[in-house]
């Protein structure tokens, strides 16, 4: 009977529950998805859209997990109540073995996607093939928890299995840093597959690791509460996703349309469609049940991570999966028993009522002794409470229900100037500033009377004297006529002094913003107290990074820095920490967010306290965002001035004659950080002051209390908390009588002014790192005064002009900087404008040169102007070579290209000409042709060979020679070749002088000038001078190029008196193919092979001319210390032999021309064009040649490769590397190849024979 009547109530107020008239708001929960929004929640969406949920009664809000780019957990989401329902596989069992209540309400994916993913060539066709591999692991994660147990049943130990880092996407994979990674087949191999790569994959259910993936899941605390709502959630999902699986192209456009994801995914309406086939294919729709459960296998799962030691408590399989039926019976078998005990309840309390009637009476009688108590404790505290209104520093007054003053206390109208009858019945308001009158009419009023109090108003008061003070007030409502004709209470403190602080301090911190909002480089502030980090904008912007993109922690500067340079960093921080450096200063690299290193300058100072300890590290980094820096600089101050505000509290302490505590309020206790009982009858100085303070303490009482003729209005001391914590307090003191007048003990009111004390050291702190900030940025900078007169600059301008603050005031700083009168009026305009843009200038430094730069200025509301500017001397200079270097590159580039093909060409026509000559007459015509032939060829290896001087890749013999006597040889030459009626003048200084050069080049360095010369002395002037001096070159040399390092140097200088270069053909003088002259007289190389020459000497080539007086081109080349080296003869017709010769060339004509030139000489000779074909042959016999002739440049297996292979077969093979030019290949690589010889296209039959006698002789093979 009992249950029937239990299970009809239950009908009942079901009925009542879900009846339309008692129809109540839509439940609104939350869904956590697992990743990002595409087609594997396509179920959750459709629900949603097409108003499944909503039928249901229920507002979802369906979550992705990415947010500011980081994944959010399902499970933590819905363990911390964030979410009400969430998606997860393994990781539920996972979180429901950790003691988190988490219930599996249907399984969508019927298995998991996990699989891992290799290259097709990659050998994984078993778990065996892991211990073998490179394998991408995160270990513990999803997927690699079904990777161990994957291991396990096969009999492999998971720690066996090294794991590398695991990266997102293929390109860990692609790089072949990895063989294998983790991940989904659902979106790894659709994305693999949109950008054409191949994958070949290994599943653990082909394993019999057949674990569930997605899941729904929730909590029994959830599922408890909302029983019937999680029913309706379930039903209406698993409708959501059958909508979903049935219209597959309409839901895939609608998520790619309508849902804005967090992570980017290219092709995403391609990927989406892809990844619906896939999850058809898990979920095994219509063959299942959407959102079928299977207890065994969630069991099973359960079994198998405990076996691989993951799980260490059994699985309640009834309470993990959820069974509506079995929980709506616990639901009305609970309900029953609630009911029963309702009754009993009833009962009890039936009884109790007639008992509490009967003790009533005696608790009357009880409380009304205690009320006559009562009110005679009130009566006394209310004379204390007027005491301490009209006595106390604190001005107190009360207004009416018609806004007039009622009440003033004694401290009011002392400090307002007024007598008692002025004021009642006016209103408060009357004495405000009309700024202040306005505001608290419109605002503070009405804002009063809606919350019954107000707190820390800011209002300025209006004495009788006109003086204005600036205060904080607090004021309450009273209600209910708890104080007769008082309608609200207010106290106002003064805090004038606390807000000039203030205004100094936004001041200079406004002083400081300023100066670095004009200032690129990225500063950082560390508060080592805290361990707190500030990056600036620009500090992240110069690695690539947007402002939200990296956070304020110090582990981004060491992730991002070099190992090294982290460790070199330490150290430096250490020795400044412990004061054995002075200024950190140091060079370093960081990683650029694209993958490159940055070279970064840090210059950093510590603050110290005053014990000595570092408190902070300022410094900055190159190119700050200075609005960036400043706007956080300022939040801070203003957070900091908030706080300040909070020095408004007062403390009342009352003390008797012999110094105990008779009277402490709320404020008190929260300074002193104790009970009222730990205060009351406590000897104040031995408890409360320190013993350092103590005594003075004690002598300022006294004389107090005894009437002695002190400041007793005002006076500061420490106090010490329970805690130990030191505060200083501003009292205001005031001796108490009795109605005799004789001293009973004194009160005092204190104000904790710790925080303001604390703010004036920040304040003083905060000049100090303006200052080191500024000495310590690499721009120039000054200050003038509202009178235009500077009085201060910084080091670096010190440094670069010259002038320092000392020389300041005894100089006209702006006619030191400016001589020339035009310019100084350009720089005082430009002040007196006050434009902040950049505008360049030419300054005159202290030392007498010159220097260019870029100024802006900013004025300050002090009339203050602060002038930064950037030395851009260098930057300029550098530009203009930059310019020059990058279009000379790019002729030479062109040249040196043609140059190989030219070569081969070349070596064949002289070379054939050559084996021709051998057979026609001598004398004949035939013969004067070949001769000509040849003679050509020759002159067109001569320009091939300036070519490759002028672009550097030409192979340099070089050598220390005296250059005074190659100068002296080759005139000897020249001079029979100019006219004689061209006088040449060589002058020399610098005899004994060595310089480490190609003697050829030389050579041709000093014929291409003297010609050139010549050329301009056809029609005027008569003199060439050559001139040779040893020069010292310094970093403050502005006469010589500034691409030159410090050092010694030779000049040459070749100057003509003749008819001079226009000046707009000064710029291209040294361009290749650039001539004035007619076609017969010159091709235009000439300066461009001397320009090619000199720059691959090292040194530098500078011209000046002027029209009809000549013109002097300038030569600097280091000198070397070396004496010079004999020249080494080379022998001269040497004999043939009958050796085996290999010949590897490309080239058909060259293989026929080197083929038949060897065997006219004896050699037997073995042709072969393909370099591949030419090793197998070797390979097969490797003792069949006796040399091997190979050409460099050929396809599929280049010479150097080719020798490379040779020696590994044969160690004691001969090998001649040839090639008409390669940037590869020189005589020294050659020979780093094995090679015993190196030739260069094109030469001669006898330089052929010779170097492959050489290459034979030195292993004995020449008979």
């Amino acid at each position: 009977m009992k249950t029937t009547v239990a299970v009809l109530i239950f009908a009942v107020l079901q009925i009542l529950i879900t009846s339309p008239a008692l129809a109540k708001d839509l439940d609104k929960v939350v869904l956590q998805l697992r990743w990002d929004h595409q087609f594997q929640f396509a179920g959750y969406y459709c629900a949603l859209w097409q108003g499944y949920y909503q039928e249901q009664g229920i507002d979802v809000e369906i979550r992705s997990a990415i947010k500011d780019n980081t994944i959010l957990s399902a499970v933590d989401e819905v363990v911390s109540g964030r979410a009400d329902f969430g998606i997860g596989a393994a990781d539920i069992l996972i979180a429901r073995d950790k003691g988190k209540p988490l219930v599996v309400l249907a399984s969508i994916f019927q298995h998991s996607a996990a699989a891992f993913f290799a290259l097709p060539d990659t050998q994984l066709s078993s778990p065996a093939d892991f211990t073998r591999l490179k394998v991408a692991r995160q270990v513990d994660s999803l997927v690699d928890v079904e990777f161990q147990a994957l291991l396990k049943a096969e009999g492999i130990d998971p720690a066996s299995i090294k794991p590398y880092p695991h990266q997102p996407g293929l390109q860990h994979l692609l790089e072949g840093k990895v063989d294998v990674i983790p991940g989904y087949t659902i979106s790894l191999p659709i994305t693999a597959e949109l950008n054409n790569i191949s994958l070949k994959s290994l599943r653990p259910r082909e394993y019999g690791i057949d674990f569930y993936g997605d899941s729904l899941f929730s909590t029994e605390p959830t599922i408890k509460n909302n029983l019937e709502m999680v029913e309706r959630f379930v039903a209406a999902t698993l409708k959501g996703w059958t909508y979903a699986l049935n219209n597959v192209e309409e839901v895939a456009g609608k998520i790619t349309r309508d849902l804005v994801r967090g992570a980017p995914q290219e092709k995403l309406h391609e990927f989406n469609l892809l990844q619906a086939k896939g999850v058809s294919q898990l979920i095994h729709y219509p063959e299942v049940r959407i959102g079928n459960i299977n207890p065994d296998r969630w069991q099973k799962m359960h079994d198998f991570l405990t076996t691989i030691g993951m799980f260490h408590n059994a699985l309640d399989i009834k309470k993990f999966i959820f069974n509506p039926i079995s929980r709506r019976l616990e639901q009305e078998k609970k309900f029953e028993q609630r009911l029963f005990l309702i009754l009993a309840a009833i009962v009890i309390l039936a009884m109790l009522a007639f008992t509490w009637l009967f003790m009533l009476r005696k608790i009357l009688a009880r409380r009304t002794t205690e009320l006559t108590r009562t009110q005679e404790e009130l009566a006394r505290q209310k004379n204390i409470l007027s005491f301490l209104y009209n006595r106390t520093p604190v001005m107190h007054h009360s207004i009416n229900n018609k806004g007039k003053l009622v009440y003033v206390s004694d401290y009011w109208l002392e400090v307002m100037g007024y007598e008692r009858d002025e004021v009642i019945g006016t209103r408060s308001t009357d004495y405000l500033t009309e700024e202040s009158r306005k505001y608290a009419l419109a605002e503070v009023v009405p804002m009063f009377f809606q919350k019954g109090e107000v707190r820390n108003i800011r209002y300025q008061f209006v004495k009788k004297n006109g003086d204005i003070f600036d205060s904080l007030m607090n004021a309450v409502l009273v209600e209910n006529n708890q104080i007769p004709s008082v309608s609200s209470l207010a106290a106002i403190i003064d805090v004038t002094d606390l807000r000039k602080a203030e205004k100094a301090l936004l001041l200079s911190e406004e002083r400081f913003t300023l100066a670095m909002n004009f200032v690129q480089d990225g500063l950082y502030d560390w508060n080592l107290e805290t361990n707190e980090i500030y990056y600036s904008p620009s500090w992240k912007k110069m690695l690539g990074y947007e402002e939200h993109e990296l956070p304020n922690d110090f582990s981004v500067w060491e992730k991002l820095t070099d190992p090294e340079d982290v460790q070199k960093s330490w150290l430096m921080l250490d020795d400044l920490l412990n004061h054995r450096r002075e200024q950190f200063i140091l060079e370093f690299k960081m990683r650029h967010k694209n993958g490159h290193w940055v070279d970064i300058l840090s210059r950093a100072k510590v603050v110290f306290n005053e014990e000595g300890k570092g408190i902070r590290v300022v410094g900055t980094h190159i190119d700050i965002s200075d609005r960036k820096r400043a706007e956080q600089e300022l939040l801070q101050a203003k957070g900091r001035a908030e706080q300040y505000l909070q020095l408004a509290g007062v403390m009342f302490i009352g003390l008797d004659l012999d110094g105990k505590v008779f009277l402490a309020n709320q404020k008190a206790c929260e300074i002193l950080e104790c009970q009222l009982d730990e205060i009351i009858g406590i000897d104040w100085f031995s408890t409360f002051i320190p013993e350092q303070e103590r005594k003075d303490t004690a002598v300022v009482f006294n004389q107090i209390i005894s009437g002695s003729p002190v400041n007793e209005k005002y006076y500061e001391n420490h106090v010490i908390s329970k805690n130990g914590a030191r505060k200083l307090i501003a009292w205001n003191n005031t001796l108490l009588t009795d109605d005799n007048g004789a001293i009973t003990g004194a009160l005092s009111s204190g104000s904790d002014i710790t925080e303001l004390h604390t703010t004036l050291t920040e304040l003083a702190q905060q000049r100090q790192i303006l200052n080191l900030l500024i000495d310590s940025m690499p721009v120039l900078i000054t200050f003038y005064d509202p009178q235009a007169q500077s009085f201060r600059v910084n080091e670096e301008f010190h440094k670069v002009v010259g002038w320092s603050n000392e020389d300041l005031p005894h100089i006209d700083l702006l006619a030191e900087c400016y001589p020339n009168p035009e310019d100084r009026a350009k720089a005082q305009e430009y002040m007196a404008s006050g434009s902040t843009g950049w505008q360049e200038f030419t300054i005159t430094t202290r030392y007498g040169h010159t220097i260019d730069s870029n100024w802006s200025n900013v004025l300050l509301e002090d009339g203050t102007q602060v002038y930064i500017g950037i030395d851009i001397t260098q930057k300029k200079n550098t530009e203009e070579i930059l310019r020059q270097g990058l279009k000379m590159e790019a002729l030479g580039t062109l040249a040196g290209g043609i140059a190989h093909d030219f070569n081969n060409l070349l070596t064949a026509i002289l070379g054939f000409s050559r084996l021709l000559k051998e057979r026609v007459e001598p004398g004949s015509e035939n013969e004067e042709d070949i001769n000509e032939i040849i003679t050509a060829g020759n002159r067109a290896a001569g320009l091939v060979s300036q070519i490759l001087a002028y672009c550097r890749k030409k192979e340099l013999h070089r050598a220390s020679i005296n250059l005074d006597l190659a100068i002296r040889e080759c005139l000897k030459l020249l001079r029979a070749t100019i006219p004689t009626t061209i006088n040449i003048d060589f002058q020399s200084s610098a005899d004994g002088k060595n310089v480490l050069a190609d003697r050829t080049q030389i050579n041709q360095l000093l014929m291409n000038l003297c010609t050139n010369a010549a050329h301009a002395l056809e029609h005027h002037g008569d003199t060439i001078t050559i001139r040779l001096a040893a020069i010292a070159i310094t970093r403050y040399d502005r006469l010589s190029p500034p691409s030159l390092a410090p050092g010694n140097y030779l000049l040459l200088s070749i100057s003509d008196n003749g008819c001079g270069i226009r000046p707009e053909h000064l710029e291209r003088i040294f361009d290749p193919y650039f001539t004035t002259k007619d076609i017969d007289k010159g091709s235009g190389m000439g300066l461009a092979v001397v320009s090619g020459i000199v720059k691959a000497h090292h040194g530098e080539i500078t011209v000046t001319s002027e029209l009809g007086r000549g013109t002097t081109i300038s030569i600097y080349l280091p000198e070397h210390e070396r004496a010079p080296e004999d020249p080494i003869a080379v022998p001269q017709n040497l004999p043939g032999g009958q050796e085996r010769i290999l010949v590897v060339d490309d080239e058909p004509q060259l293989t026929s021309l080197i083929s038949r030139s060897l065997s006219n000489r004896g050699y037997v000779v073995t042709t072969c064009s393909d370099s591949v074909e030419a090793l197998v042959l070797y390979r097969e016999d490797p003792y069949a040649f006796d040399l091997i002739l190979t050409d460099q440049t050929m396809p599929n297996l280049s010479g150097d490769m080719l020798t490379r292979n040779i020696l590994e077969i044969n160690p004691s093979a001969r090998v001649i590397l040839y090639s008409g030019y390669s940037s590869s290949i020189d005589s020294d690589s050659a020979s780093d190849t094995g090679a015993s010889a190196y030739l260069a296209k094109p030469f001669t039959t006898e330089e052929l024979i010779a170097t492959i006698r050489k290459a034979l002789e030195s292993r004995g093979v020449a008979e």
